[in-house]
């Protein structure tokens, strides 16, 4: 019979038949079910009949609560939301059963919903409706499976057997009410194992069956848990690890098969567990939009799959040797800023796949990372020592793009060891900290240093050597270094700030380039600079520090020295320029001309050698408008002179021009030149303190008209008296004395002078106009070396 209950009598027994209807005017007995529905006048229900087992109980409508002797009955069916303040006992026999809820059902502590199992049982409780089934389970070692859409909430668990999660149901729980030791756990399809407060899960755990799978089929949270026992990956499934600081332990193991694990979150396999994988396992942690962390405390040489982690704050730690399996195993990738790092010492001899501006780190101090093959992809890698003291080793570096490299400092390097090889296309940046290059071709590309120190180490480092390439461009654009112990050739040197250190004196750069660059930053040390390229390079720092013995070797090109490089000896077989300053200048059939436009050159020192001397003539103001280089003395020998007078400018006969001034004493004899520029004839000459040219021939009329700052007081042909400018007394402007426009003899003292009507002069006249040209010329001569030679 199935019996419905009523609550017609006076009391709320279920022993009352009065309480019942359709029970054959009596109380239910074994094998009968019982129902809770709709109508009944006591919504309150006292099972008195303990020891009594029933086929089913269902309850049907709200506001039913149930309490008295246990309840026991083969199956249970709740649609209502219901409160049992019993137990409901299950008892079942080989097979299958299955059980109902679709609407909350909370069984209140201490009792429980236990499964009196015979052998080879299995029950299955469908959780629908969203529905949430809150209860302490108890019962065999057989199965339990949960199904549907909703939530068991476990408030404590003795039940021996196994659980099976299945379709979308989620069962919670956290602390004291996750259990003790009991059969596996299985989730499947889009089923969650959800823990709610810190807890150690004693139980095996196996997710999925197959399949990809898009929920999470475990989630750990804000809460410390731990996995005591194995867990077993059987599908593509994905797992939230720790959020709230504590990551997910798998303690008792984690195997990945030929399947794959996506973590979120953090999680860890901490000392003495293992993670074990088949050749196809893979391991993924994080993604772009979901940061993961996972961290591996020693060597796994089971772990024969694939391992990757993606995304910005997503996290590999790896503390062993082998914690990603053994060499030749599956190969690790790092992508979308990710990093994997260590806290240990270790050499990791797995092939590392890094792009998209992910890194490799060191992530706390003593640590050292040493990699022996690395490869960057598409977007290029970066490299980080992240604690001090601490160290990173690139053994084998290859790939299609570029590498950036971040140090915690001095004694956090970031090292291309000796007889390692780095093959990859792409340029490097130094961004802080410490580089130490120390194979040839350390770098493959173009450098740039922003606040790294970057220093070049070989044994033998008087040789020349490629720890950069020699088409390299090497920029400093911070306040890093470029430090040389050892011979270096590079394709260009730019940059507006930092310095480059050539440590003693068997230390050299040399820039070999067709580029035209400026450096800004300053040199320091007392090695070579060299520039033998086709390009021109112009310096604008100084070279002051510890620089005594330096050289600057020009020997192709041009360079232009617009800071002060005083104790620098500069040897030009090329083309020197600039503002600046050098501190000795020998030319060795090179070219030197001071300024970039006109400009001034200083040499401490000597200024000696053959070549040439580019002059520019502006104007009649030294640095300002026309070219000077000016020394403590010149032993200068065959020169060959570059002149030239720029537009704008019309020097007249007889100006001069001091292009080299010396401090007097210890100068030797220059030989006297000529020289000429377009239409214009210089002398070169020597007067025993400064090398002179000395205009001695100029256009009549000169396609550039002098500025008025260059018009001379008077001009070679002024007479006597002449107040006009003109060569005429009276201001006729016709060179006659009387103002007559026709240059006529009216008032010209006689006919001895000029031939009739011609305007030539005679004998005597020649004689009188040629002494008052010398006369005017000398006066020029003077008061323009007094102005000008200075």
């Amino acid at each position: 019979m199935t019996c419905r209950w009523t609550g017609a009598a006076a009391d709320a027994n279920w022993s009352t038949a009065q309480n019942w209807a359709d029970c054959g005017g009596g109380a239910p007995g074994d094998g009968d079910g019982v129902v809770f529905g709709a109508g009944a006048a006591d919504t309150e229900a006292v099972n008195d009949l303990g020891g009594t087992t029933f086929s089913v109980l269902r309850v049907e409508e709200p506001g039913y609560a149930l309490s008295g002797d246990d309840i026991e009955a083969h199956f249970f069916n709740v649609s209502a939301p219901t409160t049992l303040a019993t137990s409901l006992e299950v008892p079942s026999g080989a097979g299958e059963h299955l059980h109902h809820v679709a609407a909350d059902l909370t069984i209140e502590a201490p009792h429980q919903l236990r499964f009196a199992q015979g052998a080879d049982a299995t029950d299955i409780v469908n959780v629908a409706d969203g529905a949430t089934l809150r209860t302490r389970i108890g019962g065999g070692d057989q199965a339990l499976r949960f199904w549907g859409g909703g939530t068991v909430e476990l408030r404590g668990t003795t039940y021996a057997g196994t659980i099976g999660l299945e379709d979308a149901v989620t069962l919670r729980c956290g602390g004291d009410d996750c259990g003790g030791a009991g059969g596996a756990v299985t989730v499947v399809e889009d089923a969650t194992l959800e823990f709610t407060g810190d807890t150690e899960f004693q139980r095996p755990i196996t997710l999925g069956a197959g399949g990809v799978l898009e929920p999470y089929s475990l989630v750990a949270g804000p809460h410390a848990v731990t996995l005591a026992e194995p867990v077993t990956v059987g599908a593509w499934v994905r797992v939230q690890g720790g959020t709230g600081g504590d990551p997910l332990e798998f303690a008792g193991d984690l195997h990945l098969g030929d399947d794959a694990l996506d973590l979120h979150g953090a999680a860890t396999v901490p000392q003495f567990a293992s993670l074990t994988s088949d050749p196809n396992g893979e391991l993924r942690v994080g993604t772009i939009e979901t940061p993961g962390s996972f961290s591996i405390e020693e060597g796994q040489l089971g772990h024969e799959g694939l391992t990757s982690v993606s995304g910005t704050g997503s996290l590999l730690v790896v503390n062993d040797a082998v914690a990603l399996g053994p060499a030749g195993s599956g190969i690790t990738t790092v992508g979308n800023g990710a990093t994997v790092g260590t806290a240990d010492t270790i050499t990791l001899d797995e092939d590392i796949r890094l792009g998209a501006r992910s890194v490799l780190a060191t992530l706390a101090p003593g640590a050292g990372l040493t990699v022996t093959d690395v490869r960057l992809e598409t977007g290029g890698g970066r490299v980080e020592t992240r604690a001090t003291p601490s160290f990173v080793d690139l053994v084998s570096v290859e790939g299609i793009d570029g590498l950036e490299l971040a140090s915690a400092g001095i004694d956090a390097p970031i090292i291309f060891s000796e007889g390692g090889s780095s093959t990859y296309t792409g340029d490097t940046v130094a961004e802080s900290g410490a580089v130490a290059l120390r194979r040839d071709t350390s770098v493959t590309g173009d450098l740039e240093i922003q606040d790294a120190h970057v220093t070049t180490i070989h044994s033998n480092h008087a040789d020349l050597h490629d720890l950069v390439p020699d088409t390299a461009e090497l920029s400093i654009t911070g306040d890093g270094a470029f430090v040389l112990n050892d011979n270096e050739a590079i394709g260009a040197l730019s940059g507006s700030a930092g310095s480059v250190l050539l440590v003693d004196a068997a230390s050299g750069l040399d820039v070999t380039g067709e580029a035209a660059t400026a450096f800004g930053g300053d040199l320091r040390g007392g090695g070579t600079l060299r520039h033998s390229g086709d390009g021109a390079l112009t310096l604008g720092g100084d070279w002051t520090q510890n620089a005594d013995g330096s050289r600057l070797a020009v020997d192709g090109g041009t360079v232009a020295v617009d800071g002060d490089l005083g104790l620098t000896a500069a040897t030009v077989q090329g083309s020197l320029r600039g503002t600046g300053t050098v501190g000795s200048l020998t030319l060795e059939s090179g070219t030197v001309a001071a300024g970039a436009s006109p400009g001034c050159l200083t040499v401490n020192g000597e200024f000696t050698g053959d070549g040439t001397l580019g002059v520019e003539l502006g104007g009649h103001e030294p640095c300002g408008t026309f070219d000077r280089i000016a020394t403590d003395h010149q032993t200068l020998g065959d020169l060959t002179w570059d002149v030239t007078v720029l537009d704008g400018f019309a020097p007249a006969e007889g100006d001069e021009f001091a292009v080299v001034t010396t401090a007097g004493p210890g100068s030797t004899d220059l030989p006297a030149q000529e020289v000429t520029s377009g239409e214009y004839a210089f002398d070169a000459v020597w007067d025993g303190t400064d090398v002179l040219l000395r205009v001695t021939s100029a256009p009549e009329n000169p396609t550039s008209t002098p500025s008025p700052s260059d018009e001379p007081t008077g001009s070679p042909t002024d007479g006597p008296g002449d107040e006009s400018g003109d060569g005429s007394e009276d201001g006729s402007g016709d060179g006659s004395d009387d103002g007559a426009a026709d240059g006529s003899d009216e008032g010209s003292g006689g006919d001895d002078d000029l031939l009739p009507d011609t305007g030539v002069w005679t004998a005597g006249g020649l004689a009188l106009a040629a002494l008052l040209v010398a006369a005017g010329v000398l006066a020029l001569r003077a008061r323009r070396r007094a102005m000008h030679a200075a």
